[in-house]
């Protein structure tokens, strides 16, 4: 029944919400590996660059992609961090030519460090997690 119900959600989606949710299920099957092998640099570079072009008016809002990248990531058979949903959302963001910075931050909870990747448009933090936590360490260029 639960699989069902997840199918009449995606079906309700308009076709470009559609369209985003499943480039973002396909990119975020290959995001581990790309995680795991790829200099930081190269992936960074991969986020904020590619083809733009101007905001189609039919395009999902950036929060909206936000959250239909969230979702392929909650949905997803593989375990997702928020390194790879934000370097995703970013390259979304970028190539619909929406405002979009890939910021790492860490912060230190019962002794240990933890990080936390997340990503801002227009000064606004669209990937959700605890935003005072953490302190911003690396904050990429806002592009376009």
């Amino acid at each position: 029944m639960m699989v069902f119900d997840l199918a009449a959600r995606v079906w309700a989606l308009s076709h470009s919400e559609r369209r985003v949710l499943i480039v973002a299920w396909l990119g975020l099957a290959i995001a581990p590996m790309l995680v795991a092998f790829l200099p930081f640099r190269t992936l960074l570079q991969w986020a904020q660059r590619g083809t733009r072009r101007s905001p189609d008016r039919r395009d999902p809002e950036p929060v909206r992609i936000a959250a239909l990248v969230e979702a392929a990531g909650r949905h997803h058979l593989m375990i997702t961090t928020c390194l790879a949903r934000s370097l995703l959302l970013c390259r979304l963001l970028q190539r619909r030519g929406h405002p979009a910075r890939l910021v790492l931050g860490a912060a230190r909870a019962n002794g240990h460090l933890e990080a936390h990747a997340w990503v801002e448009s227009g000064g606004r933090r669209l990937s959700p997690g605890p935003p005072d936590r953490f302190v911003p360490l690396l904050e990429g260029p806002e592009c376009p």
